[in-house]
């Protein structure tokens, strides 16, 4: 389900490519789902062991898959469990410290925390989840406040021009989707501009090869 967006790609053209959608979905389904392999392989030998070795082991062989993941093959780093704090300006703040490996590692004992409740694991639960959240968000807030704010006259354009996937890579609409980024590049106040950043893709072909398109 993490991965239906890279389907998507086949939709552009639809009617020569949209069969292969359900292909390519549970394909990367049943690829990806190799490296959870692992991870339950670690629970299901800690079956007998305690709730917290069992909370542990599985998160560290987890992260460790993650790992893995980010460089096999070329390497796949998308989808790590720990970006999910990326929805809190607070508590990502510890990937400073930790990264996003480590991000995962503690959502992941978090998490453990309530299944080692049902185990009735109550007071270390409590415990745990509390300090994980006094941290994070303790170290969030002080990071955030300590940030120089200093306001400077440098001046940064983003250009994001929605281009229609349908014609962004038609060939005879190249020409004009690059005219479109330069238009909007040149708008008004363009002269303050210090640095204007595309998007990813913006054109077909690399501009430094091209003298006509350097001008």
């Amino acid at each position: 389900a993490g991965f239906y967006w890279a389907s998507n790609a086949l939709l552009v053209d639809a009617r020569t490519f949209g069969f292969l959608y359900p292909v390519a979905l549970l394909g990367l389904g049943a690829f990806f789902g190799l490296f959870f392999i692992l991870p339950f392989m670690v629970w299901h030998a800690l079956k007998n062991a305690g709730v917290w070795a069992k909370v542990f082991g599985f998160s560290s062989a987890f992260v460790l898959m993650e790992y893995l993941r980010s460089f096999l093959l070329t390497g796949f780093p998308w989808n790590m469990i720990g970006t999910m704090f990326g929805f809190s300006d607070i508590c990502m703040q510890t990937a400073s410290v930790v990264g996003t490996y480590g991000l995962s590692f503690i959502l992941l004992v978090f998490i453990g925390a309530f299944y080692a409740m049902f185990r009735k694991q109550y007071k270390i639960s409590a415990m745990l989840v509390a300090c994980i959240l006094a941290l994070m968000i303790g170290f969030g807030f002080h990071r955030l406040e300590s940030y120089d704010r200093t306001e400077s006259d440098l001046k940064v354009r983003l250009v994001q021009p929605s281009i229609p996937q349908s014609i962004k890579w038609d060939r005879e609409s190249l020409e004009d989707n690059l005219q479109t980024y330069v238009d909007i590049s040149r708008e008004k106040s363009f002269e303050d501009v210090k640095f204007v950043v595309w998007g990813e893709t913006a054109t077909a072909f690399d501009p430094r090869f091209s003298a006509y398109h350097k001008e």
